[in-house]
């Protein structure tokens, strides 16, 4: 449990009404003074929508930019992975108890994240997620990450109201262009209509908020693919989502791995590293 009377106690949720009274958290300490990107967007997100959402969080966070998000399925579950794939460190504020996971299945990825970074929740570990909790965490992680990037998000969506709560409490809202016959492209196009940053690459986004970030460093060791096979048996969804990747790249990738013997096909037609 975390108190204002912290010196890890994030400043900047003194700009809430009413800020939160504490916190609970799980992994590492808060660092004050990182480069911190809220991401956010739609549960059920196109291919288009998780490659970009990887071709901007990793080079970010290769070079040490903290990637806040909020768990869900979708966009924001791929931002954390993609954060973690690059070897950087990601956050995430959930509308739960920290013992009562949420969405169902996300404690692999909690686990995760805390090793790294942090998972933080305004409510008592024992809580269950509720329609209402949900608000709030947006404003906690609008308030704690500052700046927040859209990517994919429907006309209504809690993504927007996140990207809002941003642009009240001082932050600046990037979004990413999409197809203009895309349902998911509303939001994010009615974001832009009100001022949100056009962002297409790692370095549209630093140079729209002005950032000073050292030279990218050397992602972790090893292939990415055989690194996450190496964890246990994935199916071509799951890998596809923790690479970041639409699935016909990643299963082009499965394929040359394949024919190299460094992994195969499990009987239940999930991928598994080949022992050596």
């Amino acid at each position: 449990m975390v108190g204002p009377e912290a010196a890890e106690w994030p400043v900047a949720l003194a700009r809430l009404s009413p800020p939160p009274i504490c916190l609970f958290a799980i992994g590492r300490e808060l660092a004050g003074d990182a480069r911190t990107l809220g991401v956010v967007g739609t549960r059920s997100p196109t291919p288009y929508g998780l490659e970009s959402c990887a071709r901007l969080v990793r080079p970010l966070a290769r070079r040490g930019v903290e990637i806040w998000s909020g768990l869900a399925r979708g966009i924001d579950q791929a931002a954390h992975l993609a954060a973690l794939e690059a070897g950087g460190i990601t956050r995430a504020v959930i509308g739960a108890g920290l013992l009562r996971p949420y969405p169902a299945g996300s404690e692999g990825l909690m686990r995760r994240i805390a090793e790294r970074g942090t998972v933080l929740s305004e409510y008592p570990p024992t809580a269950c997620a509720r329609r209402h909790y949900f608000p709030r965490r947006n404003a906690l992680l609008a308030a704690i990450a500052r700046d927040i990037l859209v990517v994919q998000a429907a006309e209504r969506s809690g993504s927007l109201l996140t990207a809002w709560m941003a642009l009240e409490l001082g932050g600046t809202v990037l979004a990413v262009p999409d197809r203009i016959d895309e349902p998911l492209s509303l939001g994010g196009m009615a974001l832009l209509r009100e001022g949100a940053t056009p962002v297409g690459s790692a370095a549209d986004l630093v140079e729209s908020l002005a950032w000073e970030l050292p030279p990218e460093q050397t992602e972790v060791a090893g292939d990415p693919l055989l690194r996450i096979l190496g964890e246990g048996a994935l199916g071509l969804e799951e890998i596809a989502l923790r690479l970041g990747q639409p699935l016909g790249r990643a299963l082009s990738q499965i394929a040359r791995r394949e024919a190299a013997g460094e992994i195969r096909r499990t009987e239940d037609g999930r991928y598994v590293r080949t022992a050596r």
